[in-house]
């Protein structure tokens, strides 16, 4: 029987080489892998069941910051088990007619140039599947938390246990812009390929809620964005292919206000002992 107020969170961790990035124009983007390691303490603080995917190298270190909490990890090579979609995302970033189209203002983003940055992106759905096939998940709600999403306490927002009355029949997106400019500016396929070659965000891409229920059915039109989208040579990382999830889709999705160019509000404004907080506030208790 599912647990009905919980939610696991499912995240991982690979190295991709972020830490070793050298090229003048994307060195703001260089994260070494103590630098995901300590945002990551923060969200391993939360006694929220969780489902975490790494490198075998990684694992005791992983494992000994969730301490006695709830936790499975399940390891693989990233590069083994993936190296030919790693090898068609290359082909493509390295493609003429597809880096043309990109904004040049934005080419050094990673999603442009950093295989295995598209592919992590990209896997998110798969790895939630994963983990509800393998039947490790005993809550009704399961959310991908990026692994570095929580960079500082404050982000945290003091929350113990993350518990949000989510409605179970959507797939849940979180956006830094509102759902009325976002649609204002989605009206045809083509303003699809505007979002991915301009890198114009406003679905994140760090946090995605929804029922078990429902993930496959996710899965299966994540998937068909992303084959559409290789079968026109483009690539790009999740915040572009969930666009186009939701452009095609949009009565699967419930998007949630985090505020303007607030990436890092959920915990703010979608958990329950926080909302409670707040209301308490308004009505002068303490």
């Amino acid at each position: 029987m599912k647990e009905k107020t919980g939610i696991t969170i499912v995240t991982a961790f690979f190295n991709i080489g972020r830490g070793k990035i050298e090229n003048e124009v994307s060195k703001n983007l260089k994260r070494g892998t103590d630098i995901y390691l300590s945002y990551f303490s923060y969200l391993a603080e939360l006694d929220n069941d969780m489902i975490i995917f790494t490198e075998e190298k990684y694992k005791e270190k992983i494992q000994k910051m969730r301490k006695n909490k709830k936790t499975k990890i399940i390891t693989f090579d990233l590069n083994k088990k993936f190296s030919k979609i790693i090898k068609k995302i290359r082909e493509i970033q390295e493609n003429s007619e597809f880096r043309k189209r990109i904004n040049p203002d934005e080419i050094h983003n990673l999603e442009y140039w950093l295989p295995e940055y598209v592919l992590i992106n990209n896997m998110k759905s798969y790895l939630i599947k994963t983990a509800i096939i393998k039947k490790m998940i005993k809550t009704e709600l399961v959310a991908w938390v990026d692994f570095g999403y929580i960079r500082n306490r404050e982000i945290l927002n003091n929350v113990k246990k993350w518990e949000y009355n989510f409605d179970k029949e959507k797939i849940h997106f979180f956006n830094i812009f509102t759902k009325r400019k976002l649609n204002k500016k989605l009206k045809k396929k083509e303003d699809v390929y505007n979002f991915i070659f301009n890198n114009d965000t406003i679905i994140i891409g760090g946090v995605i809620v929804g029922a078990t229920s429902k993930w496959n059915e996710f899965y299966k039109k994540l998937r068909r964005a992303q084959n559409d989208l290789l079968i026109e040579n483009i690539v790009d990382d999740d915040q572009g292919v969930y666009i186009k999830t939701y452009f095609e889709n949009k009565k699967m999705f419930k998007l949630n206000y985090l505020g303007k160019g607030e990436w890092f509000s959920l915990f703010k404004k979608y958990d329950k002992t926080s909302k409670m907080q707040k209301i308490r506030r308004l009505v002068g208790l303490k």
